[in-house]
């Protein structure tokens, strides 16, 4: 059964103080991006004045700090050198991850676009729960403004011309957040195969995670394997695993393929050169 509206989290006030900016990690759902030209103004104006608006971030029980609000305000920080950022801070044990959806999106809808595939995992792990109007209600989107703003952000995150021309001609017929998830995810059904990649994502615990890119002859060599891996009855993670393992034991080879790759521009502070990780580092990024 669905809630008419969401556990409350009554009074609770966040702490503001200073933390460590090595500490604070982005969350996994927030559907919001910002394009180059606000990302370059907004560090232009962390390197002027500093950070004048803390991040909101919810302190976990190892002592990390996970953002709720401001992930580009911590990232323009980082390209600027600080070592500690201004922040609210919740508690964990305070708040419920729904709060922190919830927030999420309403403190992400001041800048920039949102994200439709991650737009679609967030309303998913809610819908069950939640009832339309209190997911828009504590969204943020209860008014016709608030909601119009939505579709808008929604449309600027799509990846290509033709997705974006298909919302203009289907956008009148939302008039739900069910119905703008279902149009979504028919839209990237549809047009999917349009698309110039797709990405692998391996992630470790929900605070580290790579997403490594996939032109469509790789997905393709991918699809491949998995079907081997059907035939085979073995899974997809333990051949991948034994690739790996040996790379490892064939060093000289992967040295002869390293030199022949085009070189990449790796920007400093890259742990993981993938191409997601090498964009996001750029200024300006996402």
């Amino acid at each position: 059964m669905k809630r008419s509206e969401p556990k409350k989290d009554e009074k609770v006030r966040g702490k503001m103080m200073e933390v460590p900016i090595e500490k604070v990690f982005p969350n996994q759902f927030n559907p919001n991006v910002m394009d180059e030209k606000e990302f370059n103004l907004l560090v232009k104006n962390v390197q002027e004045i500093g950070m004048a608006v803390p991040i909101t971030v919810v302190e976990k029980k190892d002592g990390t700090f996970m953002i709720i609000g401001g992930e580009h305000r911590w990232k323009a920080a980082r390209l600027t050198g600080e070592k500690k950022i201004p922040a609210v801070v919740y508690r964990e044990e305070d708040i419920s991850e729904d709060f922190i959806k919830f927030q999420t999106m309403r403190l992400n809808m001041i800048h920039g676009k949102i994200d439709p595939k991650k737009f679609i995992d967030m309303y998913n792990s809610l819908s069950n729960r939640y009832s339309e109007e209190v997911l828009k209600e504590s969204m943020g989107f209860l008014n016709q403004a608030e909601w119009d703003r939505l579709l808008s952000k929604v449309k600027a995150g799509l990846p290509n011309k033709d997705l974006k021309e298909r919302f203009d001609q289907v956008k009148e017929q939302i008039k739900t957040m069910e119905d703008l998830s279902t149009v979504l995810n028919r839209l990237f059904t549809e047009y999917g195969s349009t698309l110039p990649y797709a990405f692998m994502i391996f992630d470790f615990g929900g605070k580290e995670n790579l997403w490594v890119r996939m032109d469509k002859p790789l997905f393709s060599t991918m699809k491949m394997i998995a079907n081997e891996c059907v035939l085979n009855k073995v899974t997809l993670d333990a051949v991948l695993n034994e690739v790996l393992i040996m790379a490892l034991n064939r060093k000289e080879e992967v040295t002869e393929v390293l030199k022949r790759l085009p070189k990449a521009k790796i920007p400093g502070g890259v742990q993981w050169p993938t191409e997601a990780e090498v964009q996001k580092a750029k200024p300006g990024a996402n």
